[in-house]
């Protein structure tokens, strides 16, 4: 008898929704069904923004527990920044209408300001960039909905190879990085997509089981990662350059709320941990390994 797919993710096609797909295949997780605006193997094709939208969203999420809404507008595909509140409002009108009980909403670290400490979930948001502040409207339409939807949002830290620096990176390149006027790299939380690919199948199961979960997550390998250490364990050589003035030396999200509900993979925080998921994920994608 076939595995019941019970989990619906939205955004298939996209950097993170491609490292995702082979990080559950790895996982042995085939719960999740994908849609996406264009086919996929064993996909749902279907475009949320047609005039029938929510009704096509509804179909597809009949039958399922669970919703993950990756769908989005990032910096790098382009497009309005106002399609993420679109995109979370009719996902919401969609599962209000089917009786969807879990929605997982996408949201990312960039909805926080400048700050030399750990951003906690609780914090007044103060994001600097176009992407951050659509993130921040888009949480604020959730939060105000009146559903019995129970929603999750994920602000979700840099991802090894989903990001600027390592994913953009080609082998024998030099790699250009800023450096403060101390001598240090700026420093992130960062997480390998393996890591996220456990994240995730932890946080479904928890819901699956109906446990009530905290409405605002921080996703990401505890502490923080300088970018001279990952870029060197990543195999990459670098060139440092002076940082201009409006770099941010520090970002780090405080994952104690995410930490007691999940169990974090060994090494989650260490740089050779993040890039051996890394070149994991990129072998299983080219059909290397299962």
């Amino acid at each position: 008898m076939a595995l019941e797919k019970k989990i619906l993710a939205l955004g298939g096609s996209g950097r993170v929704g491609q490292m995702l797909r082979a990080g559950f295949e790895i996982a042995g997780e085939h719960r999740v069904i994908w849609q996406s605006r264009t086919p996929l193997p064993g996909g749902i094709c279907l475009d949320p923004l047609a005039d029938d939208g929510v009704d096509a969203l509804a179909n597809a999420m009949k039958g399922r527990d669970v919703v993950f809404a990756l769908a989005g507008v990032t910096p790098a595909t382009g497009g309005s920044m106002s399609i993420n509140s679109v995109l979370a409002n009719k996902t919401l009108a969609a599962a209000e209408q089917v009786g969807i009980r879990h929605v997982f909403f996408v949201s990312s670290a960039a909805v926080y300001g400048v700050s030399d400490v750990a951003h906690r979930e609780e914090e007044a948001l103060t994001p600097v960039s176009d992407y951050g502040v659509s993130k921040q409207r888009m949480e604020e339409d959730i939060l105000r909905a009146q559903s019995p939807i129970r929603s999750v949002i994920l602000r979700i830290g840099n991802i090894v190879g989903a990001d600027q620096l390592i994913g953009g990176a080609t082998k024998g390149t030099t790699i250009g990085l800023d450096q403060f006027a101390g001598g240090g790299f700026p420093e992130r939380s960062y997480m390998g997509p393996i890591t996220l690919t456990s994240i995730l199948t932890q946080l479904f199961d928890r819901a699956l089981a109906g446990d009530a979960l905290p409405q605002i997550l921080n996703v990401s390998a505890p502490g923080t990662v300088s970018m001279d250490a990952l870029v060197q364990a990543g195999g990459f050589s670098f060139q440092p350059r002076p940082a201009p003035e409006q770099a941010i030396p520090r970002v780090v999200l405080d994952t104690k709320r995410i930490e007691g509900l999940v169990t974090m993979p060994e090494n989650a925080a260490h740089p050779d941990q993040m890039i051996a998921e890394w070149k994991r994920l990129q072998a299983a994608v080219e059909g290397n390994v299962t």
